[in-house]
């Protein structure tokens, strides 16, 4: 294969490396965090209840019920015989 056939064939290869070189290259303006609107309450028996977890905002009350679910530390059930 001679020189320039290589490159007929093969240029629309170097023209995407190309391409997306310059595509992850570009400036991107970056967007300092702005504080949450809501700030997360202490997570306890009171705040965990379903009517003050209704009334959160919904961006942040998933995280809070996942936080809420998450607290209790597992209790090993008591020993069965299960002798027949």
């Amino acid at each position: 294969m001679s020189k320039s056939n290589f490159f007929l064939s093969y240029g629309w290869i170097a023209l995407a490396l190309m391409a997306t070189a310059m595509v992850g290259c570009s400036k991107k303006e970056e967007v300092a965090p702005s504080a949450p609107a809501y700030a997360l309450p202490e997570i306890n028996d009171a705040n965990c209840k379903a009517d003050a977890i209704k009334a959160m905002p919904n961006d942040v009350r998933q995280t809070f019920a996942d936080r809420c679910v998450r607290r209790a530390k597992p209790v090993q059930s008591p020993k069965k015989s299960y002798d027949f």
